[in-house]
């Protein structure tokens, strides 16, 4: 394993340098999003793996934490239109019990839940 520590907003990825892409809670604007993902299509060997999961747009009334604001949300349907001709293995919005340590959830509020979107793609070969 190779760790690449860079801002995701300049970095350019080597192209079909990767057999797995993880992107995980980050919210950012659906234009940076889109550029994003198609960065992260770029950097990916044909059969690679996207993996994709953040707070889901869902979350924001029926979840518990993370971002409030909608404009850097999305759903599972949101990353799966930016993929076209991939393979959709898994996009659906999942349900995570968050800790109710310091920090995370309030005291007295037992089963809280944060609904993510999950979504797993794989690069068709080209």
């Amino acid at each position: 394993v190779d760790w690449i520590l860079a801002d995701v907003t300049t970095y350019a990825p080597p192209p079909e340098a990767f057999e797995l892409v993880l992107i995980a809670y980050l919210h950012i604007p659906a234009q940076e999003r889109r550029q994003l993902i198609q960065h992260a299509g770029q950097a990916l060997k044909a059969g690679g793996t996207l993996l994709y999961v953040g707070h889901d747009l869902s979350n924001i009334e029926h979840g518990w934490g993370g971002p409030q604001d909608p404009q850097v949300l999305c759903t599972p349907q949101d990353i799966t239109a930016l993929l076209p001709g991939w393979q959709i293995e898994n996009a659906e919005v999942i349900e995570r019990p968050v800790s109710l340590e310091p920090g995370h959830g309030k005291p007295g509020e037992p089963g809280a839940i944060a609904l993510d979107a999950l979504v797993r793609a794989v690069k068709p070969a080209t």
